[in-house]
């Protein structure tokens, strides 16, 4: 399963604004309002090109949250080589190449956010879902870092560790919640 990286805009966007806040054009998939998955470099690059177009980069209302997970629930060698990689590019190199992209641009303005969703699962090993759990960590530790490297700048990055939530992630990564 894969869910959105977004670029959010708020701050007075109104209800059009939001509904042209949209990957659709750029990644040739159906999204809703600024999200996009982002399971290869090349829908990656295609959000990055369609975000600069759209001038999403420099709008002061905008900040970028990447809430982009893929996850699998077995052990380790049951899971294909192209499964790692496919989990490794969304919910690492994408959330990383996205970041490089905006910072420059919230930087220059001197404020902003960066939101990447992390994980409980970032803070434990987790036997059965091993490179999911090494990706939050990832995740975790790259935010909290790139934080402190921002401090003064007036730009954030914020690590999120929800728990486990009802959402369809589980069911499609083999796993149950109870």
């Amino acid at each position: 399963v894969c869910f959105p990286a977004l670029m959010a805009c708020w701050g007075g966007a109104s209800a059009a604004e939001l509904r042209e806040c949209r990957f659709q054009t750029a990644v040739g998939v159906e999204t809703s309002a600024g999200s996009c998955c982002t399971t290869s470099s090349g829908v990656s690059g295609a959000i990055v090109a369609w975000a600069r177009a759209a001038h999403l980069v420099e709008d002061e209302r905008c900040a970028l949250l990447h809430n982009a997970v893929l996850g699998q629930y077995e052990d380790f060698l049951e899971i294909s080589w192209e499964d790692h990689a496919r989990l490794l590019q969304v919910n690492v190199l994408s959330l990383t190449a996205l970041t490089h992209t905006f910072l420059p641009a919230l930087l220059a303005r001197g404020r902003g956010h960066i939101l990447n969703i992390a994980s409980l699962a970032a803070y434990l090993p987790c036997p059965t879902f091993a490179v999911y759990a090494a990706s939050k960590a990832y995740v975790r530790n790259f935010s909290e870092a790139l934080d402190q490297e921002l401090r003064g700048s007036g730009v954030r990055s914020l690590a999120i560790c929800p728990g486990g939530t009802r959402t369809e992630f589980f069911e499609v990564a083999g796993q149950t919640v109870k």
